[in-house]
Formats: C-alpha cells, structure tokens, sequence
C-alpha cells in the first residue's frame, strides 16, 4: 500500500513504473507540480517506491519537495 498525501495546491499527478528487475520488484515514481497559474513561484514533489514482486507493502526511497 502507497499513502501519498501531498500539500494543498499540487495536482497533476505523473506516474511512472519501471521495468521489473531480477529479482522482478519494481520502482515507482510518483510526481506532483502545483497548480498556480497566476505566481511565477511554483512547486514539484516527487517520492520513489521499490514495488515487491509478491504483495506485501512498498518502500520509500526517496520523497523531496523543491520549488523554481
């Protein structure tokens, strides 16, 4: 199970899914871009999972927030 829970203002959500690897657990990648039309300031979020090949819960690599 993945729980995402990004901060007011970001929608568009990307999703990328990685091919299976040896052992066949797959990297998932979840991006986030905030939703301000009028600033010049925006936001991105983004998290890395590594998938199990059986059912059993995600790890987090990596979950950052950045602005430009």
């Amino acid at each position: 199970m993945i729980e995402e829970h990004p901060e007011h203002g970001y929608g568009g959500t990307e999703i990328e899914l990685s091919p299976p690897e040896v052992q066949g657990r797959r990297l998932l990648l979840i991006r986030r871009y905030s939703q301000q039309c009028a600033s010049t300031w925006m936001g991105m979020t983004y998290s890395v999972y590594r998938l199990p090949f059986i059912t059993g819960p995600a790890d987090r690599l990596l979950s950052l927030q950045h602005g430009f």
